[in-house]
């Protein structure tokens, strides 16, 4: 059986590790260039962004460039949304921010589980 053709970031991880993000992030965007729907690859992308380089703005550039893709599947969407509103709390404690992204996904997938769930983070917020 043939073994599936999928990117391995290794490299690019250990690249992060060694405090290199600049050079993990020319790693990822390799594989992504073969692989442009792998979500583990633009999560760890939009990740060395945000929490490496401090730069959030790029990071959810990253993320809601796939997002806005036709493939994306919701929950994957709804996971950077999340991951968004993590930053906001995390590096900025901006609770409004957070809740803007939350609210995305509510507005994209109304009265679903995962609206459901978006709805109670920002009520707790």
């Amino acid at each position: 059986m043939p073994l599936e053709r999928k990117p391995y970031y290794s490299v690019a991880m250990v690249k992060r590790k060694g405090h290199q993000p600049l050079e993990a992030i020319a790693s990822i965007r390799e594989h992504l260039a073969k692989f442009p729907d792998d979500f583990d690859g633009v999560m760890l992308l939009a990740d060395i962004q945000a929490e490496d380089l401090k730069d959030l703005p790029s990071a959810e550039k990253t993320l809601k460039y796939f997002c806005e893709g036709e493939q994306a599947p919701r929950e994957q969407v709804a996971a950077a949304f999340t991951r968004i509103a993590d930053w906001h709390l995390k590096l900025y404690q901006d609770a409004s921010s957070a809740k803007a992204a939350l609210q995305r996904i509510v507005d994209k997938y109304p009265g679903t589980a995962l609206a459901r769930v978006a709805q109670e983070r920002i009520a707790r917020l």
